[in-house]
């Protein structure tokens, strides 16, 4: 009699063991974040595709796919992850989706605006000469990696910038590329071409407040430019440089 009482135990031990409760309410707060929804041997698991989609770890690190009794990335998913495409994140590594290669990263936006060009981590970050061929250096000067960004560090840093060919910030000053001097003037394509290579200020271009910037301030910018060794505009009249000087 004890034997089969001690069998009957068993047996019925061994079935609420192995029992699966699907969608437990004491899996809830698992089942919304890892897709863990069901009540196994004492602990949330997943058991479906389908609970790890749902889960935020599918959207936010690509744990969609069911491997054993949880929710994991997988290659084919990282693939089309949509921080693939974004941030670069199309490899697995410790079982989420993540930057594993220079491949995954330079197709990116962050690659291309902001030079997160090399997997470092399992992140697209700027490394090396990563920034110099990104938009934020060709544009506005930020050419050095500090940390997990493109930043100004320096004046040959801003002297890449458009802002410094086009509007004269060509000097780091105070955090930032800045138009202090005729040496920034004469650094541009205007002064180049018609002969802003004089600094300025205060332009008087906006009532509002000054304004810096490069003009013509007599024959001496003109004869350096294009309009002069071109079109022989060599002389000075009215802030611009003419033919005649205004004769």
């Amino acid at each position: 009699m004890q034997i089969r009482l001690a069998v009957l135990f068993a047996l019925i031990f061994g079935v609420l063991l192995g029992c699966e409760e699907l969608h437990s309410p004491k899996c809830q707060a698992e089942c919304e974040k890892t897709g863990r929804c069901t009540w196994k041997g004492g602990a949330c698991v997943a058991s479906s595709d389908a609970e790890c989609k749902r889960a935020l770890a599918c959207q936010k690190q690509g744990q969609c796919a069911l491997v054993g009794e949880a929710c994991a990335a997988t290659a084919e998913v990282c693939k089309s992850f949509p921080a693939c495409a974004v941030e670069g994140l199309c490899g697995v590594q410790n079982g989420v989706c993540a930057a594993t290669s220079a491949e995954h990263c330079k197709p990116t936006e962050g690659c291309r605006d902001a030079g997160r060009c090399s997997a470092v981590g399992g992140t697209c970050l700027p490394r090396d000469a990563d920034c110099k061929s990104s938009l934020g250096c060709t544009k506005f000067g930020r050419c050095t990696p500090v940390a997990q960004d493109c930043k100004t560090t320096t004046s040959a840093d801003c002297e890449l910038g458009e802002m410094c060919k086009l509007q004269g910030y060509c000097t780091f000053a105070n955090g930032r590329c800045d138009l202090t001097s005729d040496q920034d003037c004469k650094k541009t394509l205007g002064c180049q071409r018609v002969g802003t290579c004089t600094f300025r200020t205060d332009t008087e271009h906006n009532r509002m407040e000054r304004v810096p910037g490069c003009i013509v301030s007599g024959p001496e910018d003109c004869k350096g430019s294009e309009e002069c060794r071109l079109k022989h505009n060599c002389a000075f009249f009215e802030g611009k440089c003419t033919r005649n000087g205004g004769h």
